[in-house]
């Protein structure tokens, strides 16, 4: 079965690994809506160093998002502890993970 746009990933499926062989395949662009409901460990030191903590407690990092992810989401929810910090920048407000999906090309983060 190939994921599609709806597909959810639970529990063990959750992975930095999945999400890559979607980003690799052109399908990650294909979603509109991307929820990440996960444990964030934020930094507030280097600006894009901050991760979501996925299954198996591997990691996705806001610099991964940053320079690999290409999205057309109308929003991505980020549904984890954590996800609003990251380093002040002054004119673009806190480096982190909302500003990496942003950057990746989503209309909107929360």
């Amino acid at each position: 079965n190939q994921p599609v746009p709806g597909d959810l990933y639970r529990y063990a499926d959750a992975t930095p690994a999945a999400l890559e062989a979607l980003r690799a395949t052109g399908k990650l662009i294909d979603f509109r809506r991307l929820h990440f409901a996960a444990h964030g460990d934020a930094s507030v030191g280097k600006a894009f160093a901050s991760a979501l903590i996925l299954a198996g407690g591997e990691r996705l990092s806001a610099e991964h998002v940053l320079r690999t992810w290409k999205l057309r989401a109308d929003l991505v929810t980020l549904s984890a502890c954590n996800t609003a910090v990251g380093r002040y920048s002054g004119t673009d407000g806190k480096l982190g993970f909302a500003q990496a999906f942003l950057l990746a090309g989503s209309r909107s983060v929360c």
